[in-house]
């Protein structure tokens, strides 16, 4: 029952930074910033649910290793390989998407404000065109 007034919060934030998008128009830079720091927080996240979740990978890795009898060998040596390699795989793996998923979401970003870009109108903070002169 606690958590939903956090969740109350962040609906709150999302629904207001989404009208502030939908009055001022994001230009491309401002689109790939944006997608820039979605990647980084979700390679973060990602880090956090991987380690958070690793000792019931292992665990899981462990008793499929006991209980299946007629496993290739090549299989077997790479589960241990892997259970072995379980920290450097997670340090390799959030390095990766650190790099690699905040170059996505940035582009990813980019794209999303030039194809949802739309024209405001002058009674919500567009342009202001006046008359033509006769």
């Amino acid at each position: 029952m606690r958590h939903s007034g956090i969740l109350t919060r962040l609906a709150g934030y999302a629904l207001i930074s989404a009208l502030t998008f939908l009055i001022a128009p994001l230009t491309l830079a401002q689109g790939a910033r944006i997608g820039l720091f979605a990647g980084l927080i979700g390679s973060c996240v990602w880090f956090a649910v991987d380690s958070a979740l690793s000792p019931i990978q292992a665990r899981f890795v462990g008793e499929l290793m006991r209980n299946v009898r007629d496993l290739p060998p090549e299989v077997q040596d790479f589960l241990e390989t892997a259970e072995a390699n379980r920290t450097g795989g997670s340090l390799f793996g959030f390095a990766m998407m650190l790099i690699f998923g905040s170059l996505f979401a940035a582009v990813g970003g980019a794209i999303g404000a030039a194809y949802f870009k739309k024209d405001v109108p002058p009674a919500l903070g567009g342009p202001i065109n006046p008359p033509p002169i006769p």
